[in-house]
Parts: C-alpha cells; structure tokens; sequence
C-alpha cells in the first residue's frame, strides 16, 4: 500500500513538472538588444532600450580605456548621435583619418571646418555612418594613435511613435485622396470636378508633406552623425625669469619716454590749433578800446 503511494506520489510530481516547463516555453522569448561591436570586434549586451551617455565616464583616462556606443533594440527607429573632443598633435591629420573611416563603412563627410596654424590648429569633422555601423566607427575613431579622448555625448532618440504617428497621417490622407479620386470619376458637371480637383489639391500637398516628413525621418534614422571636435595637445608653458633685466628696463623706460613725449607733442598740436580764439579776442578787446578812448 505505501509502494501504491509512492509511485502515486512520484507520478503526479513528474506531471507537475512537465505542465511547469509547458507553460514556460509557451511564453515568448525576450527580444535581445542589438550588441555594441567593442574595438576588439568583441560584441556586449545590453538590456533593450538602453543608452550610454559617455561624457559621464568620469577622467579622460577612463574615457580612452572604455567602449563607446549605444546599445538599442533593432525594431526601435533611433536618432543616434556623438559629440566628440579630441586632442592630437596633428588635428588635420586626425580629421583626415575620421573621414575615412566614415567612407570605409558608407557613410558620408557632412562637414570639415580647419582653421589655425602650427600648434594652434583645430578642426570640426562632421560625418555620417549607418546605424549598424555606429558604435564601431566610434571605436575605431578612439582607437586611432596618438588621439586623447577628452569628452564624449553618445545619445540616441527614440523617434518610434513619431514615426507611426507619420506612417498613420500619411496612410489616411492617401485613403482619402483615393476617396476623391472615386468621387471625381464619377463627376457629372464640371462645378463638381473643379471642386473635387480643388480639394484633391490640397490633400496631395498633405501628402506630400507627410511623406516629406517620414522620408527625413527615415533618413536621420538610418544614418548616425558623429561631430569630433579636435584640437592641439595643451602646451606647457616655461617658467618665468623674475630676475633683474636690465635690458628690459631699459626698453620700458624708453617706451614710457616716447608715451610722454608724444603726449606733450598733442599738448602743442591742441594749442597751436585752437590758439587764434584767444587772439581774435584780444585784437577785438584791443579795438573796443582804443574806440572808447577816441571817442
């Protein structure tokens, strides 16, 4: 009787259990983040809809040590964009190999701003690479030699639900100019076609509108721009000599020589100038004078 039991006791376990691991896989598997691709070609996971915002990595040193990226989930319509501060000694050069990385991968060179000379240059380099190509060519523009990473702002903007917001818009207008397109087919007076031609115009510039606004939608998200603003390794300047020089004395006391003569020099510029009012009135209190005396 108690064996009966057992094996009744065992066999409802074992029922239990496997009701347990149907209902398990009965549920949906999570939907995985699409991976940030490290420099190393390394991939690195993330749960769904996180972003790094890298200028929050603390020290410069950290910064250069670390990945950047984004790591988001694939159906998500994203705006990524970086902003990046570099010092290099050589920043044109720099800009240079920034924008052939960007062509390596199929993006495009948006903008290239240089200005400076010697060890005062510094360039702007603006360029755009796909999404899937984000975060590598975020690596692989860190990892060049000689670069330090001073700051970095690595940020995506979930654009999803303006998107089907714009998807929904654009589908409707187009039911309706359908509608209107059935309505002037069947127009029996021309008042009526010129007046569903009217309508029918100003819903195709709706359309067109829309569309205008998903396509640059579509645009933004499907390329990520990056902004790397570079410029020269800080310069140390030498200590300065505060012994005596003479020579340099020298030079002061004859600059603030020429300063007091150039003042004195404005002095008699002003009174030869204005001299002849002074003048013209004794010569006029003279006349009066000898007028009065005259007379």
């Amino acid at each position: 009787m108690r064996k009966a039991r057992f094996a009744f006791a065992a066999l409802a376990a074992g029922l239990a259990v496997a009701c347990a691991g149907t209902a398990t896989s009965a549920l949906p598997a999570p939907r995985a983040a699409a991976p940030a691709i490290n420099a190393d070609g390394a991939t690195q996971y993330s749960p769904a809809g996180t972003t790094v915002d890298a200028s929050k990595g603390g020290s410069a040193e950290g910064l250069n040590s670390g990945v950047l990226g984004v790591l988001f989930q694939a159906d998500k319509v994203l705006v990524l964009t970086a902003q990046l501060q570099f010092r290099a000694a050589d920043p044109w050069g720099l800009g240079d190999k920034i924008q052939q990385i960007a062509l390596a991968m199929n993006g495009d060179v948006v903008g290239v701003n240089q200005s400076g000379s010697g060890d005062t240059k510094s360039a702007i380099v603006t360029i755009r690479v796909p999404n899937d190509r984000f975060n590598a060519a975020l690596n692989q523009i860190k990892a060049i030699d000689g670069v330090d990473l001073q700051s970095a702002q690595v940020t995506g903007e979930d654009k999803t639900e303006q998107f089907i917001d714009l998807d929904a818009r654009l589908k409707a207008k187009q039911d309706e100019e359908a509608r209107y397109l059935a309505l002037l087919a069947k127009a029996d007076t021309v008042d009526n076609i010129l007046k569903i031609d009217q309508v029918l115009s100003s819903v195709r510039a709706q359309i067109e509108q829309l569309q205008g606004q998903l396509n640059a939608l579509k645009n933004r998200s499907t390329m990520a721009t990056i902004t790397a603003s570079l410029s020269t390794a800080g310069i140390v300047a030498s200590p300065l000599d505060t012994g005596w020089q003479p020579q340099r004395t020298f030079q002061t006391a004859i600059a603030a020589l020429g300063g007091l003569m150039r003042v004195f020099a404005d002095v008699a510029i002003w009174a030869l100038v204005w001299s002849w009012i002074p003048l013209l009135a004794l010569g006029a209190l003279f006349v009066v004078t000898r007028r009065a005396r005259t007379a």
